[in-house]
């Protein structure tokens, strides 16, 4: 099944417009609307999204489905969904980019969470993680349930866990990244469907 994320761009904060959809597109983005919110005239783009089950790249092919297009930043109410694996070591596999760029005006995010994985201790697990195991992983640097969800945001950021869905208020501003966290993954299987609106 396809998942889409979704790019909301202020259309007159940008000299040259057509030129900047025009670059866009070469990112596979397509145009759903145009829009005036607020006196502002808005453009709404979507993609498919290629993640780590679709592509033989891994978790290096995800950070390049969602580059710095052309200088356009994310705004508020951006929107993307998409699949954090259970078997990929953040440490080893790297985080997953979501393309998503929180700034100053970003007051933090929406998340939304689905999905089961196994996780180290062969239990089958949300995104809580194991409510009877903990794990350590030098990637995360945080001791946090096993195969639980976390985020950060920057290469540098505090990691956060997400036990739930809902509101996540972040201190640090930069790129937003997920993961699993867990202290092996051998054994480790199933994925998260994560779909994040930025606030």
């Amino acid at each position: 099944m396809p998942t889409w994320e979704y790019k909301v761009i202020r259309l007159r904060s940008l000299s040259d417009q057509e030129e900047a959809l025009n670059a866009l597109g070469q990112y596979r983005w397509e145009l759903i609307s145009v829009a005036t919110e607020v006196g502002e005239l808005r453009a709404y783009l979507k993609r498919e999204r290629v993640d780590s089950t679709t592509t033989s790249e891994g978790a290096a092919g995800l950070s390049s489905t969602a580059p710095q297009d052309q200088g356009i930043t994310t705004t508020i109410g951006d929107h993307i969904t998409l699949r954090v694996s259970g078997a990929d070591d953040p440490g080893v596999d790297g985080w997953v980019d979501t393309g998503l760029d929180l700034w100053e005006d970003c007051a933090g995010i929406s998340i939304s969470t689905d999905g089961t994985i196994q996780a180290s201790t062969g239990e089958v697990v949300t995104t809580e993680g194991s409510a009877e195991h903990m794990a350590f992983n030098p990637a995360v640097g945080l001791e946090l349930p096993a195969g639980c969800l976390v985020a950060k945001v920057g290469e540098q950021g505090t990691v956060e866990p997400v036990y739930f869905s809902g509101f996540l208020a972040l201190e640090h501003k930069g790129r937003l990244y997920l993961a699993v966290s867990d202290e092996s993954y051998q054994n480790n299987d199933g994925e998260f469907t994560v779909s994040v609106t930025v606030l």
